[in-house]
């Protein structure tokens, strides 16, 4: 893709330029201050410069304009090749577990349990969690008969049986994930939840200037709620945005999506959320393969994470998978997003999460719902 640099006296007046040029769909590569190298110059304040860039399918069907008030320059970049071994290293672990379980010598299930057995696989369930999860139905179960409505019953009973512990949430939540996740509009979703039904103040941060829609984005969001809304273009200055946001009650904080096989960017997060009072919150997709969910959750667990966000339950043919990382995760699940629509398509997670997926029952409205 061919990167172009724009200058102007602010940063909102430069990102106009890259947004009246090359669309929303502009990618921000780097944003920095900038002094002119003639006389006297240091006497005047610094320019905005962002470099920005158009990915090729888009960059083709858009027609440049000239535009006299600022020099472009262009250069082209390569796009890094991604690494599959990890991938395929996951997934032959887990395919070889998978045999070890279904070829392990077990009791024989009652029919109805090993047709929920069945049913779970096809949902996404791995062995392991299957074994763990419908031990807890039998041992709910105990001697009784094997119907139908008993076996619902003791399946509910061991849904409440798990321990759904609260996530620890600090004043300050920084949410962390790969592109296209929904990060952005599950704090929204957020937000509005604490401001309308929990009464707290909310400030907003972005250091989301990769691309200029998610800005425009997130600054709309914030519009609409009235909460303060930050830019951060580096993440060593986060501080300065979380001073002018102290009288905050909570503090949502949204990143870039990046490729996290790369350590530059787990450093850049873990600089960004290394302030007293912050928590990582990850973010992944349930359309995501689990294998991809399982070297994220590796990438930042030397980082620390404090929860983990999952988006697109409505979208995904394997929400099974909400059951798998709640055994494997090494933190609690916070909340799971179950469509576009904020606030509403978000629940705190509990119990009727397990259950809707277990057993299909309906998603108790997110309004409902609380966190500390």
């Amino acid at each position: 893709m061919k990167l172009k640099t724009y200058t102007a006296p602010t940063l909102d007046e430069a990102l106009e330029q890259v947004r009246n040029e090359l669309g929303s769909e502009a990618v921000i590569v780097q944003t920095r201050k900038v002094r002119s190298t003639q006389w006297l110059s240091w006497f005047k304040r610094p320019q905005h410069e962002v470099v920005a860039a158009l990915e090729p399918s888009v960059q083709q069907a858009t027609q440049v304009a000239e535009n006299e008030q600022y020099q472009v320059t262009e250069t082209v970049v390569e796009q890094p090749v991604r690494d599959l071994r990890y991938d395929k290293v996951l997934m032959e672990m887990r395919e070889l577990k998978q045999m070890l379980y279904e070829n392990a010598k077990a009791p024989k299930l009652p029919k109805l349990l090993g047709e929920l057995d069945s049913d779970l696989k096809q949902r996404g369930v791995h062995a392991e969690a299957r074994h763990s999860f419908l031990s807890e139905v039998q041992l709910q179960h105990g001697e009784k008969r094997v119907t139908a409505s008993a076996l619902i019953a003791s399946v509910s009973k061991a849904v409440e049986a798990l321990d759904f512990t609260t996530p620890p949430t600090t004043k300050i939540l920084c949410f962390a994930g790969p592109t296209g996740v929904g990060k952005t509009t599950t704090i929204a979703k957020w937000a509005t939840q604490e401001i309308v039904h929990n009464k707290r103040k909310v400030g907003l941060i972005t250091t989301d200037t990769f691309r200029i829609g998610a800005i425009e984005q997130l600054r709309t969001y914030a519009t609409i709620l009235k909460a303060p809304f930050e830019i951060v273009t580096n993440p060593k200055e986060i501080h300065i945005a979380l001073e002018k946001l102290k009288d905050c009650d909570r503090i949502l904080i949204d990143t870039a999506g990046r490729n996290y096989q790369q350590e530059a960017y787990i450093e850049e997060i873990k600089q960004v959320s290394g302030q007293n009072q912050c928590d990582i919150q990850l973010v992944l997709s349930l359309t995501a393969s689990y294998a991809d969910c399982q070297m994220l959750l590796a990438k930042f667990k030397p980082i620390g994470i404090s929860g983990v966000v999952l988006t697109k339950l409505d979208e995904t043919s394997q929400p099974g998978h909400v059951l798998n990382l709640y055994y494997d995760a090494p933190c609690p699940i916070s909340a799971v997003t179950t469509g576009q629509h904020v606030p509403q398509d978000m629940v705190f997670f509990g119990p009727e999460v397990m259950r809707h997926i277990l057993l299909g029952e309906a998603l108790v409205d997110g309004s409902s719902l609380s966190t500390s």
